[in-house]
């Protein structure tokens, strides 16, 4: 992973930055935290608000196994063990969001899908995300895989579509911000109006990170009956969609604590 370069007050910005998200979340890094969060020291960083040496764009290295995934009771997506670099991706950025999240935490994403699915093998977009196969059955199974790989008390589950979850695919906002780049334009598509409408820090500060040279699905619907999806190509990542029946990667957000 290219590592990021400190933003803020010069080179000794890592040095001079006060303890809190606020500060933190100016600066991205880049360093292996999993000894870290192994040993306990990430989590208590993270419980006392401090996120003393956590920055985003740091990462944690687990082991996800996924189950089989399911349609009409039969598997489309068998199960298997992934290796998965978790990028720090923000930090506090559920607090105050009408997300029910009180506690202090780190938004984690992976740097890479770790496998692809389609958003809806009925090929509509009727519903939005929160109709989709994607939220009702392949985040319910990557769920279960954050929790081998973290632990379920180590996942800070958060309100969204109308019930509570421990993960959800990102928004356009959330890897973009306000500026799509690529052919598409914000009236191409209907906006999420989930509470993830902030660009993460890690993105902003480092675009390479939003994902170069993969494909990945986001939870917009685009107005002609596509769901977005991210691109990247060579250095850039470009927003645009696609048909909810073709495989693309999947890459969701989770708060860890």
């Amino acid at each position: 992973m290219k590592s990021c370069p400190a933003h803020g007050q010069g080179g000794n910005a890592l040095d001079t930055a006060p303890d809190g998200a606020e500060s933190h979340r100016g600066i991205c890094r880049g360093r292996d935290l999993t000894q870290a969060f192994e040993s306990g020291v990430f989590s208590e960083s993270v419980a006392d608000g401090t996120f003393r040496d956590i920055f985003p764009g740091d990462f944690i290295v687990r082991q996800a196994a996924v189950p089989d995934i399911r349609r009409n009771g039969e598997v489309v997506i068998p199960g298997r063990e992934y290796t998965v670099r978790f990028i720090i991706a923000d930090l506090d950025a559920a607090l105050s969001s009408g997300s029910g999240v009180t506690a202090h935490h780190a938004v984690i994403v992976p740097e890479n899908p770790p496998f692809e699915a389609y958003m809806n093998p009925d090929e509509t977009t009727e519903g939005g995300y929160a109709g989709s196969f994607m939220r009702r059955n392949v985040m319910p199974a990557f769920a279960r895989g954050l929790e081998g790989a973290f632990g379920q008390s180590h996942l800070l589950c958060f309100r969204a579509d109308g019930e509570s979850c421990a993960c959800r695919l990102m928004t356009l906002s959330m890897v973009f911000g306000e500026s799509l780049p690529g052919p598409w334009v914000w009236s191409d598509f209907e906006r999420d109006s989930f509470w993830g409408a902030s660009q993460l820090a890690a993105f902003r500060l480092n675009p390479v990170l939003r994902g170069r040279g993969m494909f990945y699905w986001l939870s917009d619907v685009s107005r002609y009956t596509l769901f977005a999806h991210a691109a990247g190509v060579g250095y850039e990542v470009f927003a645009g969609a696609d048909d909810v029946w073709l495989e693309s990667g999947v890459r969701p957000f989770a708060l860890l604590v």
